[in-house]
């Protein structure tokens, strides 16, 4: 295990680079850029390795479990809400629900059609698969019985998010945004009609107070949406290679937006096929700027602070073909955007007891991180989420790093 630190301005980007024995270090022939994105659960990743499932920690990289595959083609994955449960779609229609804490399968679900969208409720028994070119294509499943229990039209969706309530559901298809009542799947809200193709969507995520939507493009474009009214509030360029019409984007593996998220203290980042991080405060001013090298997938952690990165090749490299790390690791976990600000926003989102606020205030005045990493790593799991803890960890360990 190896740890990388670049300064950006003020900020700080310290990277994880995870060498994982069982994964081959030859160039891997996946589908750029339809690659299944990897999902975080509180500190585990699953990401799919030549058409197998391996779940990884996401501290330490060391391999948890290994899924061999029997649903052909993967299309989705998604975790439950407790992170027990690990549900995977694939080109025969069918999912599978696994018991990660056992190790065993407990149950499969029909479809008629390969789910594209998988997303779990904000209980452990409710699935929704949108996918197939049907009319009522929006499926609620019980997943205790496996049986269907609602459909509705949900449309070529891409992607779905729930709100931080759960009473709502977001959704977008290539060029459209919607809010969906999330008991009854009805349309609420609609994005104004956008005719293709200026703003292909991608990848969208709720803030946590849960009054925008952030949505990235195909074509590079980052939009920040009223949640109440789904009119944009604001667009700016995530990437270099960012032009207007995707139609027009010599390589959409580099401008494509992998994913996008709010951060705990209300900044936006994302990002994009090409290795560009970017930070922006929510009026579109551009904080700071970071380049990890070109990927197939990526995603955010549970809280925002880490990026896990998978990549199709065992050298990491920039866009313009400059080499940035060697390894035989083809996934990374970066800690982009480290500051102390940053720091207290994530306490202040996971809920911290008041001792670790205290002693955050007290570390960040004396510049001492290495009490508060300890005093993170002794608390228990019911008084702190995993995922904060370790978010926690890592922004103060790349303030440790400069």
């Amino acid at each position: 295990m190896k740890r990388y630190a670049m300064s950006v301005s003020r900020w700080w980007i310290v990277v994880l680079v995870i060498s994982i024995n069982i994964i081959p270090s030859r160039v891997l022939q996946a589908q750029i850029p339809y690659t299944v994105p990897l999902v975080w659960n509180e500190n585990q990743i699953a990401i799919v390795i030549e058409g197998q499932i391996q779940i990884l920690d996401a501290t330490t990289g060391e391999l948890i479990h290994q899924l061999n595959n029997a649903w052909g083609d993967i299309s989705a994955t998604a975790w439950s809400p407790d992170s027990r449960f690990l549900a995977v779609a694939g080109a025969t229609g069918k999912v599978d629900i696994w018991d990660m804490e056992l190790s065993d399968w407990i149950q499969s679900l029909q479809l008629e059609y390969p789910a594209s969208v998988l997303i779990w409720a904000q209980t452990n028994n409710q699935i929704v698969t949108i996918g197939g070119d049907v009319a009522e294509n929006l499926n609620v499943w019980d997943v205790s019985t496996g049986m269907r229990t609602a459909s509705q039209r949900g449309g070529a969706a891409l992607n779905a998010e729930y709100d931080p309530t759960g009473h709502y559901l977001a959704l977008h298809t290539s060029l459209s945004l919607y809010v969906l009542d999330a008991t009854t799947f009805t349309v609420l809200l609609a994005s104004p009609y956008a005719e293709c193709c200026d703003n292909q969507l991608s990848t969208l995520s709720w803030k946590p107070d849960g009054t925008r939507i952030v949505t990235g493009s195909i074509n590079g474009l980052i939009t920040v949406w009223d949640a109440t009214t789904l009119s944009p509030l604001n667009q700016f360029a995530a990437n270099p290679y960012y032009v207007q019409d995707s139609r027009d984007v010599p390589d959409l593996s580099l401008s494509w937006v992998r994913d996008v998220a709010f951060g705990a203290d209300g900044t936006i980042q994302a990002v994009s096929g090409d290795g560009t991080l970017r930070l922006w405060a929510t009026n579109g001013e551009l904080i700071a700027e970071a380049q990890t090298g070109i990927l197939e997938t990526a995603a955010w952690s549970p809280y925002g602070a880490r990026l896990a990165v998978q990549r199709s090749q065992n050298v990491s490299r920039a866009a313009n073909g400059e080499a940035l790390t060697s390894s035989d690791a083809i996934m990374q976990i970066i800690t982009p955007f480290a500051s102390p600000e940053r720091l207290q926003a994530i306490a202040e989102q996971c809920g911290a007891p008041l001792t670790v606020n205290r002693q955050l205030d007290s570390a960040i005045d004396a510049a001492d991180m290495t009490s508060l990493i300890a005093q993170v790593e002794s608390l228990p799991t019911e008084t702190i989420p995993p995922a904060c803890a370790a978010d926690l960890i890592a922004v103060a360990e790349a303030i440790q790093a400069q």
